[in-house]
């Protein structure tokens, strides 16, 4: 089918296009025959039958998923062990057909059957701001990017708002680093690591890197800590600034809204969450973030403490305890 024919075909509707059979939505398959052997694992690639949102039957085929989506290939294991018995398994289209013919085939991975505890009144009890979301991570993209849906206090006390995108490491040469380009940099390192680290159902805070335009797809990169210049609030509109502060009159250091961005354990404290301090003069991570294990905060990944207080400096890192 010629790309005209296409276009002047019955499955554009008004000229507004083929419907949305598209690269990243999610569609229910049922099992119709079997195609190739796969080039990982050997198993013939079930061909599946997909009912568009008009009812237009397309077809394509359940490839192996060498991404980091667990659960994702048992629902191709489903469909070649069960063929009709399988009932309709959900999916993702990963590519759209190389030929341009509209019915097929599509390339589809499977989709985990995982629910995801998380609403946005949630959200809003976490952060809120013009370009600042709490996020969860609902799956990768077809280049592999985690999928992201954030959500955001609206400011208008009515309602909250959700917005799509990918997450990306931080650039450099971004115009948030124009006075400070090793503070990019070393944002890049962290960030890097965040989005190789992230699963679905992890929960994450992130900026809109798209610096508010109205795409409908995002760019998100990690929030690693919260500053004057990206207003950020909790939901006591209470603006968020991540700082470290001396320790006075005896008493030890305070960091001060740090954002969690992992766990891990450390020696007989057991499970801590981790976060970054921006301190210049430490030679940690990279020498512009000190990381700070914060005792009683494991289960706080992808949230912030509102106030830790330095238990040991041990040089290239911080202890710290959360205080209530």
């Amino acid at each position: 089918m010629t790309d005209s024919h296409w276009r002047n075909s019955a499955f554009f509707a008004g000229g507004k296009g083929l419907e949305a059979l598209v690269e990243g939505r999610t569609y229910d398959v049922e099992f119709e025959s079997f195609g190739q052997p796969s080039r990982i694992d050997g198993q013939l690639d079930p061909k599946v039958k997909i009912t568009g949102p008009s009812g237009t039957e397309y077809f394509g085929f359940v490839s192996f998923n060498p991404a980091r989506l667990p659960g994702s290939n048992e629902v191709r294991q489903r469909l070649i062990d069960k063929n009709d018995g399988a009932g309709p398994q959900k999916v993702r289209v990963f590519r759209s057909p190389k030929s341009g013919d509209p019915i097929g085939p599509y390339l589809l991975h499977g989709l985990p059957e995982q629910k995801f505890d998380f609403t946005p009144r949630e959200a809003f009890t976490v952060v809120h701001g013009e370009m600042v979301y709490f996020a969860i991570c609902t799956g990768f993209g077809a280049g592999g990017d985690p999928q992201l849906v954030g959500y955001s206090y609206s400011g208008d006390g009515s309602f909250e708002r959700t917005v799509a995108g990918f997450l990306k490491p931080v650039r450099s040469t971004s115009p948030l680093y124009q006075r400070d380009r090793n503070r990019g940099i070393a944002d890049t390192i962290l960030t890097e690591k965040i989005v190789k680290e992230v699963s679905p159902g992890n929960k994450i805070l992130v900026l809109d890197a798209t610096l508010g335009s109205d795409a409908r797809t995002r760019i998100f990169v990690s929030f690693i800590n919260f500053a004057e210049g990206i207003p950020a609030y909790d939901g006591r509109q209470r603006q968020l600034v991540t700082r470290y502060m001396s320790a006075r009159d005896s008493r030890k250091p305070l960091i001060l809204d740090l954002p969690i961005i992992n766990t891990e354990s450390f020696a007989r404290y057991g499970e801590c969450g981790i976060g970054y301090v921006h301190f210049p003069s430490s030679k940690g991570v990279t020498d512009f973030y000190k990381p700070v294990f914060v005792t009683g905060a494991a289960d706080l990944k992808g949230k912030y403490v509102n106030s830790a207080r330095v238990v040991e400096d041990f040089g290239n890192l911080f202890l710290a305890k959360l205080e209530h």
